[in-house]
Parts: structure tokens; C-alpha cells; sequence
């Protein structure tokens, strides 16, 4: 069987539309990568975070996006795409970019365990002692690491803490950019911003960046047609139309996570009932929406979607 009747599939999907239900289901249900315009700009301003010279008063970037929206998935594509190739005679492996999760509490302890851990240097606080050589031994990583970015994920995790707990992280931060001469990006909720940068000093160091709600335009039209294009179905599905945007539109509140979702589910279902197309109808089916009605939850530890295929 050839794969050459499939032309309404990104070619790289072809092959695939070929395979048994469950093994076409499956890929479905994978995680992939969809490059647009928004998330292009933001790893484009990433990379110019990183590529400025070291100093003492590095710019540093607030990453702000409702919850769904691919933050993390923005981070760890960053992340990938600076890490340097493992070189075999080399000591330490450089790890130019490091990302970590935020601590449940914007506590120093919990913040400088959780960044070790990110770069599988575990550091358990057995004493006093250990507690004493905590920051002193995330520095010594961090330089022998080379590292010019760190990458703190779900920074709203700060909002809990007590205003002197905020104070005092706040500081921290401060303090670890100037002494290592590394940058610094924040992402978050959107309230998050307001704690982040309450302190005068580091409000001047931050420059915000947004991943903006999806609306009924075209460029949510091309999201939509590139996801289908990704989905292993043997037959064109009819969804360019304002009609269908509007629809994808209002039922995810412009959310990514649920956008790519209710698509697998109809992907799903076009392949179970034999259909093999997503329509209107199918769309339109409150099935293919239940449980993502209400718009996004804003966890910590939500998992995150993957907006695009990533074969490196």
C-alpha cells in the first residue's frame, strides 16, 4: 500500500496514516510540536536573552501565559535547542541553559535543592553544615556548568509565601544573577507579575513576554489546519472555515492545551467510527469539549501540552 493518496497529511505523517487503528490512535495521543507565530517570537527573544555578554546587569525576561498555554513546553524547546553536544574528553558536560520547577514555597533551602536536582546534582539539607554550604555549592555547579540561563519555571509558586518570604526570594535572585552573571526567566501566571516585580531593582531588569490567549483569527486558523495535517487520518478533513474557528475559538477560551486536545478526541473518533475526517458535526459534538468547558485550572503542577514535534 502506498502512502501517495494521503496528500492532505504533513508528508512526514503519511507513512503513518497506513498503520492499524490503535498504532494511528496512539500517535494521536502523542506529544508534538506545531511552530506559530507566538511561540516563535518568544524563542526568538529567548535566544537573544541568551546570546547577550555576561555583566552585571543582565536583562532577564518575565514569561507570562495562562495556564495550557505551552510555557513549559517553550522552555524545554529552549532549553534543547542551547545544549551543548556531549563532548567524550570532557570532564563536565557545559549546560549553558538550566531550567528547574519552583519550589512549592519560595523557600532558599527548597530553591537551591530543586535547582541541584535539575542538573542531577542531588544536595540533601542532613545538617546544619550542609544548609551552610547550600549556596555556595549551587554557585560552584552553576559556574563549572557554564551556565548563562536559568530557567524558573511556575514562578507563581512565590504568591504563597508571606510578603517577607517574597521579599527575602526576591532578593535572592537578585543576588544570584549579579554574582554569577546569568540571566534570568520567569514563567508564570499572569499574576504572578505583580510579586515578581515588586522589588524596584529587579522590576528595571525584567522585560515581559507574553504567550497571548488564541482568538478567532487566522493565525489560530493555521494552528488548527497544522494540527489536523499531524493527525494520521485517510481522509481531508473539512475544518478552514471562519465558522469552525470561531467554534475552536470560544470552547477552549483560546487555551492551547484544550485546542489540542479536543482535536485528539476527534481524531480518535474519526478513526473509531471510520469516519477518518473531522467535520463540523464532530466539532460540534460536546463530547469531544466535556471537561475542558470551564477554561483552564491554574495548578503548579498542570501538566503542560507539547505544541510541537521535536525529532532532535
Amino acid at each position: 500500500m502506498s502512502d501517495a493518496g494521503f496528500s492532505h497529511l504533513h508528508p512526514e505523517v503519511r507513512p503513518l496514516a497506513m498503520l492499524d487503528d490503535e498504532s494511528r490512535i496512539a500517535r494521536i495521543r502523542a506529544e508534538r510540536w506545531i511552530a506559530h507565530a507566538a511561540a516563535t517570537g518568544i524563542l526568538n527573544s529567548l535566544q537573544e536573552v541568551f546570546a547577550q555578554p555576561r555583566s552585571e546587569r543582565m536583562e532577564n525576561v518575565l514569561l507570562i501565559a495562562e495556564s495550557g498555554m505551552g510555557k513549559t513546553s517553550l522552555i524545554r524547546k529552549f532549553e534543547r535547542h542551547n545544549a551543548d553536544s556531549c563532548h567524550p574528553h570532557a570532564e563536565v558536560t557545559p549546560h549553558p541553559v538550566v531550567a528547574m520547577l519552583m519550589p512549592e514555597e519560595p523557600n532558599e533551602d527548597a530553591f537551591f535543592v530543586q535547582l541541584l536536582r535539575a542538573v542531577a546534582a542531588p544536595f540533601e539539607l542532613s545538617s546544619r553544615r550542609h544548609r551552610l554550604a547550600l549556596r555556595e555549592t549551587t554557585f560552584r555547579v552553576l559556574r563549572e556548568l557554564e551556565t548563562r540561563v536559568l530557567v524558573i519555571d511556575e514562578i507563581n509558586s512565590l504568591l504563597v509565601g508571606t510578603a517577607r518570604q517574597q521579599r527575602l526570594f526576591l532578593q535572592l535572585l537578585r543576588f544570584l544573577s549579579n554574582e554569577l552573571r546569568i540571566a534570568l526567566v520567569c514563567a508564570g501566571v499572569p499574576e504572578a507579575r505583580h510579586a515578581l516585580l515588586s522589588d524596584p531593582q529587579l522590576r528595571s531588569r525584567f522585560s515581559d513576554l507574553e504567550l497571548p490567549l488564541w482568538k478567532a483569527t487566522p493565525e489560530l486558523q493555521t494552528f488548527v489546519n497544522l494540527l489536523v495535517q499531524g493527525l494520521p487520518l485517510r481522509h481531508p478533513s473539512p475544518v478552514d472555515s471562519v465558522r469552525l474557528r470561531r467554534l475552536v475559538a470560544e470552547r477552549s477560551r483560546g487555551i492551547t492545551l484544550v485546542i489540542c486536545r479536543a482535536l485528539e478526541r476527534a481524531g480518535v473518533a474519526a478513526i473509531r467510527s471510520g469516519q477518518e475526517r473531522i467535520d463540523a458535526a464532530l466539532l460540534e459534538d460536546r463530547d469531544i469539549w466535556r471537561g475542558m468547558w470551564a477554561g483552564p485550572m491554574r495548578t503548579a503542577r498542570q501538566r503542560s501540552v507539547a505544541l510541537l514535534p521535536d525529532p532532535a
